[in-house]
């Protein structure tokens, strides 16, 4: 079968520039696609090249990139899980001490799951759409190494030599987009919706601890005619205690809930059995004193909120660019800090800060991401190379005059030789085809040799014939 003219000269010198830079190039494919393992490479110096060998691989790879230029589930399907799980976790402002330890503890967990699950998504969305940026390129590289050659190397008439220089290719391309079984792992549907309803069922299965919710409820004050008389505020007698006991229960209905009553420094305290949270009352909300015990002066206290702002820092995204040389990089949009805004309340005892609670955490400005683009099309291998050639130089021819010689006669003198002029010319190549050719010098080199030519001036004599006659006797 005859070959096409397609050029296997450019490609053996591709291929060989490649497997000259092997480890590099499958240590860029790593950065661009961090965690991808690289295949172990085969090259022809241990093994024969079949057409199915490089139609086996091409297939490969062809799936990997079709697979991320439209994936299942989508890139912003995903997006939109992650969006959830991030604005779930960060709406929910969850006060431990509020919820027994085992709802809150199982929210924890889920939360966590949820979490870590988002970062491997974003991860996956990343490392995907970075080979959904190379697709493009790689699909019409691949036409340019194959499609010309397909039914020749069906035949095997295609030597080993152009096999192996595909083959390589394909395997450089393929340690770059093999993550299409890693991608379905992190982005298994049944996977992301168990981890988000679990957190979602987690949220709502949040219990409330007993003092929560009874906390409402001790809003409300007890009126002064109902409040219980006690001796003094040092300390209360079992009778007193069973008397405010009665009045909580009467009032709070806290006699649903086994619970038990105690007096510390001027206050109350309810401690519920079922999840040991307690409610603290001071006394003053309950009780009378008869006798009037002189305290010491109160101290004076206040609160107030303070707000400060933090920088959130942006985050930098890397993305290939086919229409970028290899080593070149360009900004395409500048990162900006986004602004986090922290309200805090603060309790000041006669004017000295005594605690600082936050209030609020929230992100008040999004970052915006840095993205840069670098390069990742092949810069052309330029050539350059001097030729030279030479041209004919035309001799001249000189007639002079001669007045020896007759009139209408001419002899050369001298035969004519023609010169030889020598041009000298840089050619460049890209990629093995010429793109300009500049005149370097342009010199005689061999002079051309006149020929000279005399011609006759001499007039020639003028002869005449006649007859004559004459007689003897």
């Amino acid at each position: 079968m005859k070959k096409t003219s397609f050029d296997w000269n450019k490609v053996k010198k591709y291929a060989i520039r490649k497997f000259s830079v092997g480890v590099a190039s499958v240590t860029i494919g790593a950065i661009l696609i961090p965690n991808t393992a690289a295949i172990s490479y085969v090259y022809a110096e241990t093994q024969q090249v079949t057409a199915r060998d490089i139609f086996d691989l091409e297939g490969r790879v062809k799936s990997n990139l079709n697979f991320f230029t439209t994936p299942t589930p989508s890139y912003e399907s995903i997006e939109a899980t992650i969006a959830t799980i991030r604005d779930k976790a960060a709406s929910t402002n969850i006060n431990p001490n509020d919820y027994t330890s085992e709802s809150y503890n199982a929210y924890v967990a889920a939360l966590a799951q949820a979490t870590t699950l988002a970062d491997s998504l974003e991860l996956a969305v990343s490392k995907g759409r970075a080979i959904q940026e190379l697709a493009p390129g790689y699909f019409s590289e691949i036409s340019g190494l194959i499609d010309a050659k397909r039914a020749d190397m069906a035949y095997n008439t295609v030597t080993q030599e152009e096999k192996v220089a595909i083959y390589n290719r394909l395997q450089e391309m393929f340690a770059v987009v093999n993550y299409q079984t890693e991608f379905g792992n992190i982005a298994n549907t049944p996977v992301i919706d168990t981890a988000v309803n679990a957190l979602n069922r987690a949220v709502k299965s949040l219990s409330p601890t007993i003092a929560k919710e009874l906390e409402p409820e001790f809003q409300n004050p007890v009126s002064e005619n109902l409040k219980i008389s006690v001796v003094n505020f040092d300390s209360l007698t079992d009778s007193e205690l069973a008397k405010i006991n009665q009045l909580l229960d009467e009032t709070y209905y806290i006699g649903e809930y086994a619970h038990t009553l105690t007096y510390e420094g001027r206050n109350l305290i309810i401690t519920y059995t079922d999840d040991g949270s307690r409610t603290i009352l001071p006394i003053e909300a309950v009780a009378i004193a008869r006798t009037v015990t002189p305290q010491p002066s109160q101290p004076v206290v206040e609160t107030r909120e303070e707000s400060h702002t933090v920088p959130v820092s942006y985050k930098t995204v890397r993305r290939p660019n086919a229409d970028m040389l290899e080593g070149e990089e360009r900004v395409v949009q500048q990162g900006q800090n986004g602004v986090r805004t922290i309200v805090e309340t603060i309790t000041l005892t006669d004017g000295q800060e005594t605690s600082r609670v936050e209030k609020s955490n929230t992100i008040t400005t999004e970052a915006v991401a840095e993205i840069i683009e670098y390069g990742t099309k092949q810069a052309p291998v330029v050539e350059t190379r001097e030729e030279s050639r030479t041209e004919p130089v035309a001799y001249k021819t000189v007639r002079r005059p001669n007045d020896t010689l007759a009139v209408g006669f001419e002899q050369v003198i001298q035969q004519g030789h023609n010169g030889v002029r020598t041009i000298v010319e840089t050619v460049t190549l890209t990629d093995g085809q010429e793109t300009s050719r500049v005149e370097k010098s342009n010199t005689i080199t061999t002079e051309a040799v006149d020929e000279i030519i005399e011609y006759g001036t001499k007039q020639a004599p003028v002869v005449e014939t006649r007859e004559e006659s004459r007689t003897e006797p």
